[in-house]
C-alpha cells in the first residue's frame, strides 16, 4: 500500500484550508447572532417604548402633581435615553449581520477560493428517517 508523501506545500495547505473553515464557520456563527441580537434589541426598545409612554400618559393627568411628577418627567426622560440607546445597538447588530452576510456571499469570487473550498468534505449529519 503506498504512503501519501507529506510534503511542506501540501502542510501549508492544509492549515490554510483549516483556518479558512475556521474563518467561514466564524463568519457563520458571528452572522447568526446578529441576526439573533437585532431580533432582542427590537423587542426591548419597542418594551422600553411602551414603558415611557405609559409614563408620559400618567403626566398628563391633572392631578398628578408635586415632586413625585417631576421624579416621574425624570424617569420617561431616562426610558427614552434608554430607547435611544437600544436603537444604536439595533442599528449595529444589523450592519454586523450584513457585513458577515455580504463576506459569505461573495467568499466563493475571490481568487483561489474554489480550489481552496474544494477541499472541503460535506458531510451528512442526521440520519434519514425510513
Amino acid at each position: 500500500m503506498a504512503k501519501k508523501k507529506t510534503t511542506a506545500s501540501g502542510m501549508i495547505f492544509e492549515s490554510a484550508v483549516h483556518v479558512m473553515s475556521d474563518v467561514i464557520d466564524f463568519s457563520i456563527e458571528q452572522h447568526a447572532e446578529a441576526v439573533d441580537a437585532v431580533k432582542v434589541y427590537l423587542v426591548m426598545r419597542e418594551t422600553m417604548a411602551e414603558m415611557r409612554r405609559n409614563l408620559r400618559g400618567l403626566l398628563k393627568k391633572g392631578w398628578f402633581k408635586g415632586p413625585e411628577r417631576e421624579k416621574c418627567l425624570e424617569r420617561a426622560r431616562e426610558l427614552r435615553e434608554a430607547e435611544l440607546t437600544l436603537g444604536c445597538l439595533v442599528k449595529i447588530s444589523q450592519a454586523s449581520a450584513e457585513m458577515h452576510s455580504a463576506f459569505l456571499d461573495n467568499a466563493g469570487d475571490f481568487p483561489g477560493m474554489p480550489e481552496l473550498m474544494s477541499h472541503f468534505k460535506v458531510k451528512a449529519v442526521g440520519k434519514r428517517k425510513k
